[in-house]
């Protein structure tokens, strides 16, 4: 974070706005606020903004189409996205691992799908739909860290939404033994150093279609703060915009329903 910039932090959970304004004071950003809304219809100031980021957060989007398009809006000409999403699911180890144990005879999942964004032709559709011109993906294999043992690993996939949604539509004695499946599952990827699993993401950039420098020499950011355990499967919601100096500031968005690299 640029100190001569500022930056506005947009989730629809209070819960995560409340505590990135905490983790914000305690490190001494005061350049930096925070509101609750949705990013995907929130009226973003027009042209404000000279950066949108997102990390696990835009699969979870409704409308896609729309939500990006609203992005594009608060961009201003010179503006750029950059947002983390998952790869594929049967590219993901942890996605494959819940659910594998979560999915036993008879169960069916639903709910927000963490891969939405996973193929790459698809996603420059609806970028370019949206505004976006030059969308590139940079591939990230890296491992996903669950926990330092088996207990702080179930808990932490306890609150995934698309766990709870599952375990919510079983009864007891069939809940209890997905959770039997969930904790073995564990168990089998813990070693000294934690609970750990593969994972595959994608980088994807694009910027704004007409990309001229800014008129006042400004630079801003779209950020979205950690939201834990609010997304579905493999994400969270949170996001920053923010205006500044030529020091630079933020638009961004984090989604952490789920792990993320890292």
């Amino acid at each position: 974070m640029a100190w001569a910039g500022s930056a506005l932090g947009v989730d629809i959970s209070l819960s995560a706005i409340v505590r990135a304004r905490e983790l914000a004071w305690a490190r001494g950003a005061h350049n930096v606020t925070f509101e609750r809304a949705d990013a995907q219809v929130h009226r973003f100031p027009p042209g404000r903004f000279d950066l949108a980021i997102s990390r696990f957060g835009t699969m979870f989007f409704d409308n896609p189409a729309a939500a990006f398009g609203n992005i594009r809006r608060a961009l201003n000409s010179a503006g750029r996205l950059a947002m983390l999403v998952w790869q594929a699911h049967e590219r993901n180890e942890w996605a494959v691992a819940v659910s594998q144990a979560l999915t036993g005879p008879g169960v069916v999942s639903a709910g927000p799908d963490p891969f939405s964004l996973a193929d790459p032709p698809a996603v420059t559709r609806i970028l370019e739909a949206a505004g976006f011109a030059d969308v590139t993906f940079s591939d990230v294999n890296e491992p996903v860290y669950y926990g330092a043992d088996v207990a702080a690993a179930l808990d932490w996939v306890r609150g995934f939404t698309c766990t709870n949604e599952v375990l919510g539509r079983l009864d007891p004695a069939t809940a209890a033994r997905a959770i039997g499946r969930l904790r073995e599952m564990l168990a089998a990827h813990w070693d000294s150093t934690g609970v750990w699993f593969d994972s595959r993401a994608w980088i994807v950039t694009a910027r704004c279609r007409i990309s001229t420098p800014s008129s006042t020499g400004t630079y801003t950011e779209m950020v979205n703060p950690a939201t834990t355990g609010t997304g579905g499967c493999g994400g969270t919601d949170s996001g920053f915009t923010g205006s500044g100096t030529a020091a630079g500031s933020a638009i961004a968005g984090d989604q952490l329903g789920e792990p993320g690299p890292g």
